[in-house]
Parts: C-alpha cells; sequence; structure tokens
C-alpha cells in the first residue's frame, strides 16, 4: 500500500547519502505512494507532495502520521504513486541514466 524509507540525519557517521535509492526507484517505477525522510539527494529524484511525501530524519511522529495520511487517502495514494511512474518514465530510466553519463565516459577515454 505505501512504500516507507527512513533514514538517519544527513551528518549520521555510518551508510552513505545514497542508501535507499534503489528500493526509492524501483517502488516509483512500480507507481507506489513512497514516504521517505528528506535527505538532500532525493531532491534530485521526487518533488515533495507530488511523486512522494517526505518527512524529517529522525521523526518517528511525522513518519506515522505520513503513513497513515497515504493509507487513509487513496486518492493521494494513487496520485503520488501515478506521479512518480510518470517521473520514472520521463527521465529516470537506466537509459536515461546511461545517455547522460556515456558522453562523460567517452570524454574521459581521450
Amino acid at each position: 500500500a505505501c512504500v516507507v524509507l527512513p533514514q538517519r540525519q544527513a551528518d549520521y557517521p555510518f551508510g552513505s547519502e545514497g542508501g535507499g535509492l534503489t528500493a526509492l526507484l524501483e517502488a516509483m517505477a512500480s507507481a507506489r505512494p513512497v514516504v521517505a525522510s528528506d535527505r538532500p539527494i532525493l531532491h534530485d529524484y521526487v518533488e515533495h507532495e507530488t511523486d512522494a511525501l517526505l518527512v524529517p530524519p529522525e521523526d518517528p511522529q511525522a513518519l506515522h502520521d505520513t503513513i497513515r495520511s497515504v493509507l487513509e487517502n487513496r486518492e493521494l495514494a494513487a496520485s503520488l504513486g501515478g506521479a512518480a511512474r510518470a517521473r520514472v518514465e520521463g527521465g529516470l530510466t537506466t537509459r536515461h541514466f546511461a545517455a547522460g553519463i556515456a558522453p562523460i565516459l567517452r570524454a574521459a577515454q581521450l
């Protein structure tokens, strides 16, 4: 019904900034609503209240309340999931990533 990606604060000394990105993109590609901790890197992939709901890291009450709002509001869940799927199709597929990195790799070969 909802994919939840809780994360620690950005200054947490363990893990990586990119933690959870694969799960995020898979959820989005599957048109699932996402609730995630707001980390700077996520802003490259989602827009809060458009294709995901972001909550402050390490705030269990905000996480709880936001999950509950998605589970209790089917229209919200469908809207988030549909927008997430469209965002993936519009620019977040492996083909899009490969097309973006290919020129960099070609230039590095020179």
